[in-house]
């Protein structure tokens, strides 16, 4: 009975042993498999990281380059590259804060700048305009340019007058009222015209300014969905633009580095142009003879392949 316990219990501890080899081995693969997705994860992450990053860097770059056009432009219109600079910086602050983009921004002011307004109104002219586009939903470069002209003619005519309607801006009533006659009158004071251009800015500035209309729309617009995302972009552009101008001294060096050995390349091959025909007409010719003997012996190795399977 004894003998027959040990024996029932060598057997139990047998199973045991064998049991924990095989957990053993188990977590032995289990860590080993972890080992390798950590390996394979760590890798990813290099590799996704060094993708954001080249992509970031080609970003910035491309921020700042554009900015770097933008002033270039503002130059005519302001007459120095410090103006230029002030005025893009000042375009750049206002898109970040508003729901227009820097383009659409940067659009309006040199229509305004075009039309002959001051650059020291440009900003005040532009958050005016901005105002009434963001109340009525209007293009904000279409309606500078329908003020633009109006300030240019210095003088609101029939036309400029229904296109400002057409954009919802009914701006009769404010007219009437600020030049102390019927509405009914303003059509002859247009035909006459004496409804000045300096008239039409005060009743832009009644209906945007306090108790206005049109009080208040850039904001509520910066607010919807559309707005934030807008003015989301355009911080992060004005951020990347900000880095790519750090690195802007030797990006310039790299490009014009690269254009210096493409120029070269291109008189080589222009001076050797003969003897690199010959040359690749050379390859050309040997890369075919060797696919030639290639495909002959392949042909014949298949034939002979073929001729013992028959045989067989």
């Amino acid at each position: 009975s004894v003998v027959k316990s040990v024996e029932a219990m060598n057997r139990r501890l047998r199973k045991t042993n064998s049991l924990s080899a095989k957990t053993g081995k188990v977590f032995k693969s289990l860590a080993s498999t972890a080992s390798k997705l950590a390996a394979g994860v760590s890798a990813a992450t290099v590799a996704i990281g060094s993708f954001v990053g080249v992509k970031l860097a080609s970003e910035a770059i491309e921020a700042a380059a554009s900015i770097e056009d933008l002033t270039t432009q503002f130059i005519a219109f302001t007459g120095s590259a410090e103006a230029a600079n002030r005025q893009v910086s000042e375009l750049r602050d206002f898109a970040a804060a508003t729901p227009f983009r820097l383009e659409d921004i940067a659009q309006a002011a040199r229509s305004l700048l075009a039309f002959g307004t001051a650059q020291d109104q440009v900003n005040s002219r532009l958050k005016l305009l901005g105002e009434i586009s963001a109340g009525t939903g209007s293009n904000l470069g279409e309606l500078t340019t329908i003020f633009g002209q109006i300030n240019a003619a210095g003088k609101l005519t029939g036309e400029r007058y229904l296109q400002l309607i057409e954009r919802g801006i009914n701006i009769g009533p404010v007219l009437a009222k600020s030049l102390g006659v019927a509405e009914s009158s303003l059509e002859d004071l247009r035909k006459a015209g004496k409804i000045s251009s300096d008239d039409v800015l005060k009743a832009f500035e009644t209906m945007a300014g306090a108790g206005g209309m049109f009080e208040g729309s850039l904001q509520r617009l910066s607010q919807t969905s559309s707005g934030l995302f807008s003015t989301f972009q355009d911080n992060i552009t004005n951020a990347l633009a900000n880095i790519g101008q750090i690195f802007e001294p030797i990006t310039k060096q790299v490009l014009k580095f690269g254009i210096d050995v493409a120029k070269e390349l291109a008189k080589f091959v222009k001076d050797n142009k003969q003897t690199l025909a010959v040359g690749f007409r050379d390859i050309a010719v040997d890369v075919l003879d060797t696919l030639a003997e290639l495909t002959k012996g392949f042909s014949k190795n298949f034939k002979s392949s073929i001729k013992v399977r028959t045989l067989k």
